[in-house]
């Protein structure tokens, strides 16, 4: 399965960057059905602006050939790859050189074997400067160099393969990083919001 499932990573970056318009790419319309549930929750509660995330029904794999995906790509001043392994990333590499306007971020995380890793056919292109990476970090950058033109607004895109289910949803909202800064409680409670739904904390 491929694409940014139910919307739990747009969710977060949305809530973090409230300047920032987030687009998910998403082919399976059960997925997009639950994603754009849990934004209307989220906006309801004013945990994120209205409009601020916004959900195209696609797949990269024929993306070329799909106006939308095409333009929010062009318009993107970063891109997120939850990099897993796909025997489709070249074409999305070339896609990404092709489109993303010369400063553009891309941020992957996870790495593949060198066949099916994004890292690997992003440096391929030519197009794209790979960042320092950072210590202990499962996280890669690359800096887009192109001349194309700069979009007028910042725009995040979650590309197909950006899969987070709401299990790994739960599971990342009780890490430890975020158990630091909402403790137990507010992290249970910020997940039963954004659900509409009562989550209880383990002890």
């Amino acid at each position: 399965m491929e694409g940014s499932g139910q919307g739990a990573f747009a969710l977060l970056l949305a809530m973090r960057y409230p300047k920032v318009k987030v687009i998910g790419i998403e082919y399976d319309e059960t997925f997009l059905a639950e994603a754009g549930r849990i934004r209307r929750r989220a906006e309801s509660e004013g945990l994120i602006e209205p409009g601020q995330i916004r959900y195209i029904k696609g797949d990269f794999s024929a993306a070329q050939r799909d106006p939308d995906i095409v333009e929010a790509i062009r318009s993107a001043d970063g891109v997120y790859f939850y990099n897993a392994g796909s025997y489709r990333v070249a074409g999305l590499a070339e896609l990404l050189a092709d489109n993303l306007h010369a400063d553009a971020r891309v941020a992957t995380y996870g790495e593949a074997d060198p066949a099916f890793d994004l890292n690997v056919a992003l440096e391929g292109t030519g197009a794209f400067l790979k960042d320092e990476p950072l210590t202990g970090s499962d996280f890669s950058g690359f800096t887009h160099r192109s001349e194309l033109r700069l979009a007028a607004a910042p725009v995040a895109v979650l590309t197909p393969e950006a899969l987070i289910t709401l299990k790994k949803f739960r599971e990342f909202l009780m890490s430890r990083l975020l158990l630091q800064a909402l403790g137990p409680q507010g992290a249970t409670d910020l997940l039963s919001r954004v659900l509409g739904k009562k989550v209880f904390a383990r002890t």
